[in-house]
């Protein structure tokens, strides 16, 4: 029996890399991070299979 179950997208170990992106590129929003999420590469290095915003 398979019930709805919440999966974490955004781990740990993800957000590190963003926090430290972030940092290191001196993004000054959260506007132009979110921008920056929707490049494929960056969320293949980050270990981000897809983002949505809610």
């Amino acid at each position: 029996m398979k019930l709805d179950f919440y999966t974490k997208k955004l781990t740990t170990e993800s957000f590190l890399k963003l926090l430290l992106f972030s940092q290191l590129h001196e993004v000054e929003s959260l506007h132009t991070l979110s921008d920056c999420l929707f490049d494929d590469h960056f969320q293949k290095e980050i270990d981000l299979d897809s983002i949505s915003i809610s």
